[in-house]
């Protein structure tokens, strides 16, 4: 990337947009700021969640005072719950930090969340009598006992010392804040059942994440719904708008806010990323902000997608990176039949703008569905599979890049990158899937190729292991499997089959004055079927013929075990 590129990127409109929202996101600027309370009441609730949830506790503390009632239950959404389900330990250290807020605070949080949620949050660390039907405590009381303000209940704090303390300053806040209202939350608290509650607070969670972007995970999959991509084409949906219709004044308060992980904010100002290149060339406010709001809903669809929650700041990375590439492979894709490099980065910036950024990710992952249903495929009808389920039969090399593209979500391995190295990372040009559909076509091969010499699946069951020599099933390979067929043939052995070779053998072989690489490769070209040979099948042979010199392991009949 030359310098001119790079200084673009840097000073783009979008790059100057992500820059101010960077700074906004530091939290230094609000707490600076003449009404600090002001100035973070004007952040939309998922900037706000986003700007405490990086910070962390105990550091996020005083911003965390400073957020309103719908702010804080953004927080308390994403970070009480585990999936549907309310979770005391993740919301104990959020509580414990928001009951250090004046008591007037405390008040007011009280009363605008909502009424299932505080009741199911005190349900969980206390026990309640209603003294107005007779109930009373348990004569040992493991907790401490508090009687309300009103007389019409016994409350036990349940937990440790901390735990009480918090529960008995919630309860002394809902009642001084509103009796009524306090009443409502404790007759719900002790009539209605645990599961009636979470499913109705969930329920109000689920529509309140909703309206953020933080969509159900069923719906939320649909980002990875693959699609045929040539349905995909740049210009289908000019002036097709994202962004909500809010008031100006709402709308220019939250210009610059983030409203994403700050690693997407990061990756997206890369001049490294194809896609944050197009993003650079955009100019129009209405566009800019459209394909911020596009990003924001993307990205919060990919997090719940992948089960994410939006403080986990390394599998964030990950999965935005993830994100990221895909985007970057769908528009090389789209931009593929451009004639020059100027002309494609023009499509690509026109691509950003014109095909929504949930397509431009459906096609960036159908085009890496369609290699791992290839490498699916080759597993399930590999027929050596079920019936040598003991050996492992792909080299090392070969099982770590069909794991990689068989994962759930599939990964590049970099075994085959120009400079190979163990490890995955995201798909992110057509030449990753170029190299990977390559390997695929090669591994074929190798299955191919060792039947045409004669292997089939049944002459490697475990009770010929003795006769072959195999005692460990994870050293035996299709390489293995080749050589020691070459051998025999290269010997003029006319057995048919696979027989383990003696120490005569190799004694034979390795004192053999033939071109051993070219006779092996000719052996192997001739076996395959019709006599032509496809590339993949010549790159195979060609490794196979490489490896008899020197000789790599081979079926030994010396590794036999004698009986005593």
């Amino acid at each position: 990337m030359s310098d001119a590129s790079d200084k673009t990127i840097a000073f783009s409109r979008f790059a100057a947009r992500m820059a101010r929202g960077k700074r906004i996101r530091r939290g230094d600027t609000l707490l600076d700021h003449p009404d600090p309370r002001a100035a973070v009441a004007a952040l939309p609730a998922d900037e706000f969640f986003y700007l405490v949830a990086e910070r962390g506790l105990p550091e996020a503390q005083e911003l965390l005072l400073l957020g309103s009632p719908e702010q804080v239950q953004t927080v308390l959404d994403i970070e009480a719950w585990d999936r549907d389900r309310l979770s005391l330990a993740k919301a104990e250290p959020w509580l414990s930090a928001l009951v250090e807020a004046p008591f007037e605070q405390v008040q007011a949080w009280l009363r605008g969340f909502d009424v299932e949620l505080v009741a199911l949050l005190l349900r969980r660390r206390m026990k309640v009598w209603d003294l107005t039907l007779g109930e009373e405590p348990e004569e040992e009381p493991e907790g401490q006992l508090f009687k309300t303000p009103d007389g019409f209940f016994m409350i036990e704090a349940t937990g440790g010392p901390d735990a009480q303390r918090v529960t008995l300053a919630l309860i002394e806040a809902l009642y001084s804040a509103d009796l009524v209202h306090a009443r409502r939350v404790l007759v719900a608290l002790n009539a209605e059942l645990d599961s009636d509650l979470e499913e109705q607070a969930y329920r109000w969670r689920a529509g309140r994440l909703a309206d953020l972007g933080f969509v159900d995970y069923y719906e939320a999959l649909e980002v990875y719904a693959p699609l045929d991509p040539a349905t995909v084409e740049v210009g289908e949906a000019t002036g097709h708008r994202v962004r909500p219709f809010v008031d100006e004044e709402s709308a220019r308060a939250n210009a610059d806010a983030l409203r994403m992980p700050r690693a997407l904010a990061e990756s997206v100002t890369s001049p490294k990323s194809r896609f944050a290149r197009a993003l650079s060339g955009l100019t129009d406010d209405e566009q800019l902000a459209d394909v911020h709001a596009a990003l924001v809903a993307l990205s919060n669809r990919v997090l719940s997608a992948d089960r994410v929650t939006p403080s986990d700041a390394a599998r964030i990375a990950e999965v935005l990176a993830r994100m990221q590439g895909t985007l970057d492979l769908a528009l090389e894709y789209l931009a593929r039949t451009a004639p020059t490099a100027k002309t494609r980065e023009s499509v690509e910036r026109e691509a950003v703008q014109s095909v929504p950024l949930l397509r431009l990710h459906r096609l960036g992952v159908s085009l890496v569905a369609k290699v791992s249903k290839a490498a699916q495929t080759l597993l399930s009808e590999n027929p050596f599979a079920s019936a040598t389920e003991a050996l492992a039969l792909w080299a090392a090399d070969d099982a770590e890049v069909l794991s990689a593209l068989t994962a759930g979500r599939p990964l590049y391995p970099r075994l085959l990158d120009p400079d190979p190295a163990h490890g995955t990372r995201p798909f992110g040009a057509l030449a990753d899937v170029a190299r990977a559909t390559a390997r695929l076509e090669r591994l074929a091969m190798q299955i191919a190729l060792v039947r045409a010499l004669g292997v089939e699946p049944r002459e490697l069951s475990p009770e010929r292991w003795p006769t072959l020599g195999i005692r460990d099933g994870a050293a035996i390979d299709f390489g293995v499997l080749a050589r020691t067929v070459l051998v025999g043939r290269l010997l003029g052995n006319t057995h048919p089959g696979l027989h383990a070779l003696s120490e005569h053998e190799l004694a034979r072989f390795a004192a053999s004055t033939f071109d051993v690489r070219a006779r092996a490769f000719e052996t192997l070209c001739a076996a395959v079927p019709g006599g032509n040979v496809p590339q993949a099948a010549a790159q195979v042979a060609r490794d196979w013929a490489d490896s008899l010199v020197p000789l790599e392991p081979v079926l030994k009949a010396s590794e036999v075990p004698t009986d005593a």
